[in-house]
């Protein structure tokens, strides 16, 4: 199980059972998709929607591997995730979880390239790729999201925090918060009011 805090634990179907008094267990079976609790940059991203997920918000999952942020985002209370990978093994894996965790009605999933969706209006957006995707696309996740709403951004090294930020901060954003853990970090920005 990936342990992310006293609230929120990811496990396996097979360890589901022993953490069944969890308050926020989400059931996340791993296959050849990305998002199973063991790494850092998935219990940062967790950690940073947490506190950030406001009920009947709308939210993008953008590469959601196996899941877990679109299903965390809905069970914290979001009325609508729309979440998208450009792998087949990642939508068939989480199209499973999102079935298994009980909010595939508030879920839509999608097979498709990054540069080929169109981000539609939304409270907020988690963003768990590397610098070189986040980076270029930060226009078009700050375009996406609704004036005072929320970007969550992972997947990068502590030596890349000022880059990322730097397109982010340029388009009025502000950075809210900056976890570290071992190499990896993650940021929440605030769009502009």
């Amino acid at each position: 199980p990936g342990i992310v805090n006293e609230r929120i634990v990811i496990a396996p179907e097979w360890r589901a059972a022993d953490f069944a008094e969890t308050p926020m267990l989400l059931v996340i079976t791993p296959k050849m998709s990305f998002g199973t609790g063991h790494h850092a940059t998935t219990r940062m991203m967790c950690r940073l929607m947490e506190t950030r997920i406001e009920q009947d918000s709308k939210w993008i999952d953008v590469g959601t591997g196996t899941g877990v942020l679109a299903i965390l985002a809905a069970r914290l209370g979001a009325s609508h995730v729309y979440a998208f990978d450009n792998s087949e093994w990642s939508i068939i894996n989480s199209e499973e979880n999102i079935q298994r965790n009980g909010v595939a009605d508030r879920i839509t999933l999608e097979q498709c390239e990054l540069q080929e969706t169109t981000l539609d209006r939304c409270d907020g957006l988690a963003a768990n790729l590397y610098r070189h995707l986040v980076i270029p696309y930060a226009k078009a996740f700050v375009e996406a999201v609704r004036p005072g709403g929320i970007i969550c951004v992972s997947g990068i090294l502590k030596y890349d925090v000022d880059e990322v930020a730097a397109p982010f901060l340029a388009l009025g954003c502000t950075a809210e918060e900056t976890l570290f853990e071992s190499e990896w970090a993650a940021i929440a920005f605030r769009t502009p009011a």
